[in-house]
């Protein structure tokens, strides 16, 4: 089963104008580092993931998931170590107040959270 590494704070920042007053949306990049043997990683093994974004007040905001499979090189010469894998992607939720919220991933049983800092400012700031 994949483990997935702890990550850091992510702060956003968010501009907002009269016209997009009413519906912000933050957008930040995220790296998710995750740890599996050898043989717990190839196109045919699938895995479960969840993607989740909780508010401030914690209420889920964007809850998403699916099955996925990820690979390695498969030429390692310790098959009992773990191999590391980097998987890239993006957030994007609608935010319509200040705060901080959560962004929790989840690759089969293992989760990882970190929070979202977001602050909205003036255009042109």
């Amino acid at each position: 089963m994949p483990v997935l590494t702890s990550g850091r704070s992510l702060p956003l920042l968010l501009s907002t104008s009269p016209a997009s007053a009413t519906y912000k949306t933050p957008e930040g990049a995220v790296a998710l580092r995750l740890l599996a043997l050898p043989d717990e990683l190839g196109p045919d093994i699938q895995h479960e993931t969840r993607n989740i974004v909780r508010g401030p007040d914690g209420e889920t905001i964007s809850d998403l998931g699916g099955q996925i499979a990820f690979e390695a090189s498969q030429n390692v010469e310790r098959p009992d170590w773990l191999v590391g894998i980097t998987v890239g992607g993006v957030i994007a939720f609608t935010a319509p107040a200040e705060g901080t919220y959560t962004f929790e991933a989840i690759v089969d049983q293992s989760s990882a959270s970190v929070p979202l800092h977001v602050v909205h400012q003036p255009a042109g700031n």
